[in-house]
């Protein structure tokens, strides 16, 4: 009965993890300015396209404002304010990019 039990629960498990819909990748929009900023697979570069669909800009986040002190070397969340896009990684840091150029404004963590 015990070895059934773990069967039915390894199953169970094993399908729920199939039927997960995948990641979706983070991404922010300008409709005003018409670019649109996206991670890449490698979650930790940032990639900005015009209307087109043409690469404006690519950046390595992490190699471009340095490693997180703390948590894993990827892109947690992504945001867009007043023409910076802010992407923040590991656990407490962020660097600010300017949205039609890539250059980055600052870093930090918190």
């Amino acid at each position: 009965m015990c070895a059934a039990l773990v069967v039915c629960l390894l199953t169970s498990a094993s399908s729920q993890a199939v039927d997960e819909p995948a990641k979706k990748q983070l991404s922010v929009n300008d409709e005003k300015v018409g670019i649109s900023v996206g991670v890449k697979d490698d979650n930790r570069t940032l990639v900005a396209k015009d209307k087109q669909g043409k690469v404006l800009w690519e950046v390595d986040v992490i190699k471009k404002a340095g490693a997180p002190t703390v948590g894993q070397p990827v892109i947690r969340r992504l945001t867009l304010k007043d023409g910076k896009v802010t992407a923040v990684y590991g656990k407490h840091s962020f660097a600010d990019f300017d949205l039609k150029s890539g250059k980055l404004l600052a870093s930090g963590s918190d």
